[in-house]
C-alpha cells in the first residue's frame, strides 16, 4: 500500500504486506523508465514477519514495482504502485 500514490521529490512511505518476511530481506523496486532501486538493511523503515516499510522517492510518473526477496532468493509477487 498504497496502491496509487502522487509523483513527489519527497520520500512516501510503501508498505508491503505479506508472510515469513526476514530481517535481512531486500525490496527491489523499478520505476517506470526501468530504473532498478534494490532497498536493505538501515534503508527499510520497518520489517515485521508481515510487514516491510520503504521511504522511496516516486518522482516519475507511471508504474513502479516492488519485490521483497528473502535469502537466500525467495522471491515474493510483484506489487504495483502507481503514480499520478
Amino acid at each position: 500500500s498504497p496502491e496509487k500514490a502522487t509523483r513527489s521529490s519527497v520520500a512516501q512511505i510503501v508498505s508491503l504486506g505479506g508472510r515469513g518476511f526476514s530481517p535481512a530481506l531486500t525490496v527491489t523496486m523499478t520505476d517506470p523508465t526501468g530504473v532498478v532501486t534494490v532497498i536493505k538493511g538501515n534503508a527499510l523503515d520497518a520489517v515485521t514477519p508481515t510487514t516491510v516499510r520503504a521511504s522511496v522517492v516516486l518522482d516519475v510518473s507511471g508504474d513502479y514495482t516492488f519485490t521483497v526477496t528473502n535469502p537466500p532468493g525467495e522471491a515474493s509477487n510483484t506489487v504495483t504502485v502507481v503514480v499520478t
